[in-house]
């Protein structure tokens, strides 16, 4: 093997690569191992000691009306539970997940509470009342002064499972003819959310799968034909009722 050394100091090959000079937006996306999803269930969560700086705008969202069936544009915010500042997991179905930590997003965009359409409220006021505040937030700032009050504290959730093909992203599906997995540029999901039980159920082992298969119709990007893929769509987990 030859010594290593600047660009002028050894002989490289001038040959053509392909695909150079190719944008590189259209490079698929790497993605390392995944924690596998939480099974759906009752938690026990404590918050992160600080939460002082957990929170990101969402500059534009769509959120329902009372009295109406439209939607409005408005700007609201998020609290963030990422790698850096994770919930803690400290009890778990089976005590399968004890200890862990646990990713999540919890918005304070309302959305209608009961059949008649009368009570708007979001996922951050029914946690901030949990915590222990009795007044709803004025604005988004509000929401983020009030979430700083409770670092350290503990509270429980029902965790659920959906998996959603969407239709905004390129599908990632097992190329025809092969057990190869890959990002199909340009093809987009179906746009259908699956939920436990009702669309998608247990294994033999008592757990809901990671993964689900679901059938896209698409064009395959070198031949323009027609083409049935089967894209593999991952479970999300969300934060659905919150206890004391």
């Amino acid at each position: 093997m030859s010594p290593k050394g600047g660009i002028n100091e050894i002989t490289l090959s001038g040959e053509a690569i392909a695909g150079g000079g190719q944008p590189m937006d259209s490079l698929p996306d790497q993605y390392g191992p995944r924690t596998p999803i939480l099974q759906p269930g009752r938690y026990r969560f404590r918050l992160p000691a600080d939460m002082g700086k957990m929170y990101e705008p969402i500059p534009e969202a769509y959120e329902a009306v009372m009295g109406s069936d439209d939607k409005a544009k408005v700007e609201r915010m998020m609290v963030v539970f990422d790698a850096t500042d994770p919930l803690a997991i400290l009890q778990s179905p089976g005590a399968k997940r004890d200890g862990e930590a646990f990713q999540t997003r919890v918005t304070n965009i309302r959305r209608f509470r009961n059949k008649d359409h009368t009570i708007l409220a979001s996922d951050a006021d029914y946690l901030l009342r949990i915590l222990g505040e009795q007044v709803f937030p004025a604005n988004n700032p509000g929401y983020a002064t009030a979430f700083t009050k409770y670092g350290g504290k503990e509270f429980s959730a029902d965790v659920e499972a959906t998996w959603t093909c969407s239709a905004k992203r390129d599908i990632y599906a097992v190329l025809p003819g092969t057990e190869q997995v890959q990002q199909i540029v340009g093809v987009k999901g179906t746009g259908k959310t699956y939920r436990a039980d009702s669309d998608v159920h247990r294994n033999d082992q008592g757990d809901y799968p990671e993964e689900i298969d679901v059938v896209v119709q698409g064009t395959d990007p070198a031949t323009q034909q027609p083409v049935t893929y089967t894209a593999i769509v991952r479970a999300f987990n969300n934060l659905t009722r919150f206890y004391e």
